[in-house]
């Protein structure tokens, strides 16, 4: 990701930041440089937070704020619009369900939106992270192929 992204400023005609709502450890926002050749958001907020707790309360502060109902729709790159529970493991046949966090994601005017949770469910190799990525001209198919790879690494840690 440091290939195609780099650390600036937030943009405050895209609104606050998480880091001046909340409570987090850290908070990074990255914009593709103009001379990008691969897929990123236009915009990418990640910020840490010392608890579940804390994550899940400024997840659904913001899940609340722009009226996504819980539970309902999708988020992929046929269908965009819902909330719910994102897997490690989706597609192990007889495997017990392993939780990775949760996301939703809607549109803001022709903006592309998706906010998911990193959950360290007692995980030494995972951090509570919450992430938001948006993207420009409606393109929901190339923000949920890049999240579809970047979500499951976002919120690993180094050990």
């Amino acid at each position: 990701m440091s290939a195609a992204l780099i650390f600036r400023k937030p943009s405050s005609k895209r609104g606050p930041s998480i880091s001046r709502i909340c409570c987090c450890r850290k908070t990074a926002v990255c914009v593709p440089p103009k001379t990008a050749s691969t897929f990123a958001p236009d915009r990418l907020e990640l910020s840490t937070f010392a608890s579940g707790a804390a994550v899940t309360r400024v997840y659904e502060s913001e899940r609340r704020l722009h009226h996504v109902p819980r539970n309902r729709g999708t988020c992929n790159g046929v269908s965009w619009g819902g909330e719910g529970v994102w897997l490690h493991n989706p597609a192990a046949p007889g495997a017990a369900p392993k939780p990775g966090g949760s996301r939703f994601c809607y549109f803001d005017g022709n903006d592309v939106v998706i906010v998911w949770t990193h959950r360290k469910f007692s995980q030494s190799t995972h951090t509570d992270l919450l992430g938001i990525a948006r993207k420009g001209n409606s393109d929901h198919p190339g923000l949920f192929g890049w999240w579809r790879f970047w979500h499951h690494r976002l919120g690993k840690t180094l050990t």
